[in-house]
Parts: C-alpha cells; structure tokens; sequence
C-alpha cells in the first residue's frame, strides 16, 4: 500500500478542497533557567508545542466562487475548533488561524487559497480535590482517633488504686 492509497480528500468542517501543498511546523516548548554568574544554563521540557499546519489549497470548477465563499464562511465565520481531514495527516481537531485568497483572470475556474490551522487539544476539566490543609486536617484527626484507641488498648488500669 502506497502513500497514494492513504491520501485522504481534504475538507475542513466538511467543505471539500484540493491540496497542492502543505507544512506542518513542530516544537516543543523549552525554557532556559540562566543564573548570574555561571555559564551556560538549564533547560526545562514543559511539553509538546501544538502543532500547527499550513496548507495550500485549491478550487477548481465552474462553482469555484461558490466554493471558496463556503470554504472561507467554514473558516473565518465559525468560531471554535473544527475537524480538518488532512490529506497526508488524516484527521485533526484544529483552530483556524488565518487564510488568504489569491486568484487570477488568466486562471479562470481556479481559486487558490492559503490556510493556517493550530491543534487543539481537550479542555482541562476542573476535578474535584482536597486542599492540603483539608488532607493535613484529616490525617491529624485519625491520628489522634488511632491514638486513643491504642492508648486505651495498651493501658490497663483494672485493679490499681
């Protein structure tokens, strides 16, 4: 099975498009602790920098004006995240970043387009959690239970004036 075979008809939100090309930018996001007085520095890994993906795309036919507006209203009208069906990456959950559209008399039928696209991930959810202090409390609490209990276990005070 070939790349071919696993080319995939773009679409973002569901309106279809033609890649001619695309790039896909990746990092991670590094800091640099640098100290006075001493050479050089630490790095931190903090993760992975999402990725973001660049995308020159195409409408061709005798709707492409259609087309483009449908593309452009998918993009630059809907807020929030989409599913893009990458050609080459299958499918992600991005933001729209930004786009252009360039298109010439000479090319008629033909609207040519350049799309910025960034990964979103889930949304952090709130969890619910103890506090430290609510945890320390707790802990002092059957501390003190267990204490007792074997205080009272381990003294024998039966027959003693």
């Amino acid at each position: 099975m070939g790349w071919r075979d696993r080319f995939l008809p773009a679409n973002f939100r569901g309106v279809p498009f033609h890649v001619e090309a695309h790039e896909k930018k990746f990092a991670r996001r590094v800091v640099m602790h640098e100290l006075p007085g001493v050479d050089g520095g630490e790095s931190e890994d903090l993760g992975r920098r999402p990725g973001e993906f660049s995308i020159d795309a195409y409408l061709v036919g005798d709707d492409h004006d259609l087309q483009r507006e449908a593309l452009i209203r998918a993009c630059w009208f809907t807020a929030g995240p989409g599913e893009l069906v990458h050609p080459y990456l299958g499918t992600r959950t991005v933001a729209f970043l930004e786009g252009s559209v360039s298109e010439r008399t000479s090319e008629g039928r033909l609207s040519r387009l350049s799309l910025s696209f960034v990964e979103t991930g889930a949304k952090p959810q709130p969890t619910r959690r103890s506090s430290p202090q609510t945890l320390a409390i707790r802990a002092s609490a059957d501390l003190q239970s267990a204490s007792t209990t074997e205080l009272e276990t381990a003294m024998v005070v039966e027959g003693v004036p």
